[in-house]
């Protein structure tokens, strides 16, 4: 039997960079003039494409943001990476076991990954030409694409890639896919990505390898 394809998204799986992504977006939104919660950001918009994410708050509120809204994101979040980023908890224990073939393949920028990936120490766990980025072919979570993408560069068919994910949008972009998936879930999200029926939903990297054993 064919050892599974590990597919595994970057923000909120292997770093733990959701809350700052959320806590930047949400003080600037607030800064031009947006109002809405943190949690509105955190638990609904983030996590889809940025570009989407600020057309919806734009109509949503029928107000322009500011042209160099999303480079002062950026640059606001790496700022912010270089003091508080971390890996999430058990993530570089669990790569230490796992001899799969393993990708990534995230919403966000491969620039942005790097980044991330370095201060935290998960890159060496990966061959830096297996990440893939939506930017690459212009098409974001929930539609299948990245995942199918990363899969033909891979050498596997989709039904042996199994998707690590902590998103709604990733987790539906793995079922859109057609590949197993499994959910990581902080407490704040458990019940969102359980009414998705992800095939194992974990709540511990700790566990992670077991439950690709399960699927294997």
């Amino acid at each position: 039997m064919i050892p599974p394809l590990l597919i595994f998204d970057c923000d909120g799986v292997l770093v733990d960079s959701e809350h700052i992504n959320s806590n930047v977006f949400y003080e600037m939104a607030l800064a031009e003039g947006i109002e809405l919660t943190y949690e509105q950001i955190h638990n609904e918009m983030l996590g889809g494409a940025l570009n989407v994410t600020i057309a919806l708050l734009e109509k949503t509120h029928n107000k322009r943001l500011s042209k160099n809204f999303i480079p002062e994101f950026r640059k606001q979040t790496f700022e912010r990476f270089k003091t508080d980023l971390k890996p999430i908890e058990g993530i570089l224990h669990s790569l230490e076991k796992l001899k799969h073939s393993k990708c990534i393949a995230s919403n966000g920028p491969v620039e942005k990954m790097k980044v991330s990936l370095n201060l935290t120490g998960v890159l060496p766990h990966f061959n830096e030409s297996h990440i893939f980025s939506a930017y690459d072919i212009q098409t974001w979570k929930p539609a299948p694409d990245l995942f199918l993408y990363a899969a033909k560069k891979m050498n596997h068919f989709p039904h042996q890639a199994i998707v690590i994910e902590d998103s709604m949008n990733g987790v539906k972009a793995a079922k859109n896919a057609n590949m197993k998936v499994i959910a990581y879930a902080s407490k704040d999200k458990k019940d969102q990505l359980a009414a998705l029926n992800p095939d194992i939903l974990i709540d511990d990297m700790h566990d992670l390898e077991s439950a690709i054993k399960e699927l294997s």
